[in-house]
């Protein structure tokens, strides 16, 4: 298993809007991946009605995917209108996003292949 905290190019507070992650159509793992988002404030999940502190691979055939074949991933305090499955709500916390992606591929490893980065929402 390897972890990596994505970079949020806004300051780490809480969000006022969504923000995004996008996981390409080929994500480099031979098993599974995860975007789960901690409270920055207590490293813990988040708790929230849908109880939903993260998504992972085992969830696509319930998520919308773009025309690609990729997978944009939402975290904030409102969902993108139309895009609830493909997001992490987080109830007004500072959010810690973290990807982990299990049994990374050779092209993980050799670091020639790297997860985009998170960004804000418009």
């Amino acid at each position: 298993m390897y972890s990596r905290w994505p970079t949020i190019t806004a300051k780490c507070c809480r969000l006022e809007r969504p923000t995004s992650s996008q996981c390409p159509r080929r994500c480099r793992s031979r098993r599974f991946w995860s975007l789960i988002v901690y409270d920055l404030e207590t490293f813990a999940f988040i708790y929230n009605p849908l109880e939903r502190a993260g998504l992972d691979s085992f969830d696509l055939p319930n998520m919308k995917r773009n025309s690609d074949g990729s997978t944009t991933l939402y975290f904030g305090p409102k969902a993108p209108e139309g895009l609830e499955s493909n997001w992490i709500p987080t109830s007004g916390k500072a959010p810690l996003p973290t990807v982990r992606i299990y049994g990374g591929t050779e092209e993980f490893w050799n670091r020639s292949w790297e997860m985009p980065d998170v960004e804000l929402v418009n």
